[in-house]
């Protein structure tokens, strides 16, 4: 009886001090690691989040930005940091794929990470040079079939996520659009208006102005729901391959090993920031929609997410590093 008496006491204050360790965080300057240069959309966001976060919490929230070998610095670096809340990631759903990409890597994405909340939802656009005989994605499928491994499309590197996400299409709609790299976006986008190559498949925003001018011809877009910048592009999964759904999401991790209560009181604050009316509209507009979930949601979803691109990779014959 005592014995169970002193567990019980153990317990209670085990859970006590939790409490209050969630009550007093931050007492210093939270660091967020973002895995890109300053000024690229995810930079953007996350210094957004850092500026609201900072207001909330009465201390500094300090982006880093740590851009290199496509984010996995930033990521090893919160990887290996103190499971205390106080160094974040601002990762893009890239590192979901991360296991199907790499042979070896410093971490693992499941055991090392602890999914806070998603951020950020953005789907990609689908479209074409003009000249291609296509109207909508069930013109470019119907195309591509009799045409098998003739139509390319650009992204901005291989492995990108724009590359992933349309493999995952190329495969759930069974056909054969060969992939053609470059080191950028602007010159793949580039190389698609002036007809080198037929398809982009990448970010609303950098092909908003072309789309409008008539030079690029939009197909479809990639997320659950239609853009609200173009209304009128129906999803490729409307239009095409139903259940298609490609989400170029950011969402921010902590290290595993945090007190549940502080990724809960981070994951709250940041549900009150991305609230903001203001806040959704400026990115609105440049087509990224701001959302948040709890993180056991995330967490399904982020393992979810991991478990989907090992078929896509094999698939597509994507090296593997």
């Amino acid at each position: 009886m005592k014995v169970r008496t002193w567990c019980l006491a153990l317990a209670a204050g085990a859970l006590a001090a939790a409490t209050a360790q969630a009550q007093n965080y931050p007492n210093k300057p939270v660091r967020v690691v973002v895995g890109t240069t300053a000024g690229s959309s995810m930079d953007v966001v996350a210094r957004g989040l850092a500026e609201r976060l900072s207001r909330i919490w009465g201390q500094s929230v300090i982006v880093d930005n740590r851009a290199g070998a496509a984010g996995l610095i930033g990521e090893e670096l919160v990887a290996k940091s103190a499971p205390d809340g106080y160094t974040l990631l601002y990762a893009a759903g890239s590192l979901a794929a991360r296991p199907a990409r790499y042979r070896k890597l410093p971490f693992d994405v499941l055991r090392d990470f602890e999914p806070v909340t998603q951020v950020v939802s953005r789907g990609e656009v689908l479209t074409v040079n003009p000249q291609v005989p296509a109207k909508d994605t069930r013109e470019l499928i119907a195309l591509a079939k009799a045409r098998p491994g003739q139509i390319r499309y650009s992204t901005g590197g291989v492995g990108s996520a724009s590359q992933m996400g349309m493999e995952l299409f190329n495969l759930m709609a069974g056909i054969k659009l060969t992939n053609v790299p470059y080191k950028g976006g602007p010159q793949a986008i580039n190389d698609v208006v002036s007809g080198t190559i037929e398809a982009y498949f990448g970010g609303l925003l950098p092909v908003l102005p072309m789309i409008k001018e008539g030079r690029l011809r939009a197909l479809g877009t990639s997320g659950p729901r239609r853009s609200s910048i173009l209304p009128d592009v129906q999803t490729m999964a409307e239009a095409g391959v139903p259940g298609f759904e490609f989400d170029n999401w950011n969402g921010i991790f902590v290290r595993a090993g945090t007190p549940p209560e502080i990724v809960e009181k981070i994951a709250a604050d940041i549900r009150t920031v991305v609230s903001s009316e203001e806040l959704k509209s400026r990115f609105a507009s440049q087509g990224i929609d701001l959302v948040s979930t709890s993180p056991a949601d995330f967490k399904k979803y982020f393992a979810a997410e991991v478990a989907k691109w090992p078929e896509v990779v094999k698939a597509a014959n994507i090296a593997v590093q």
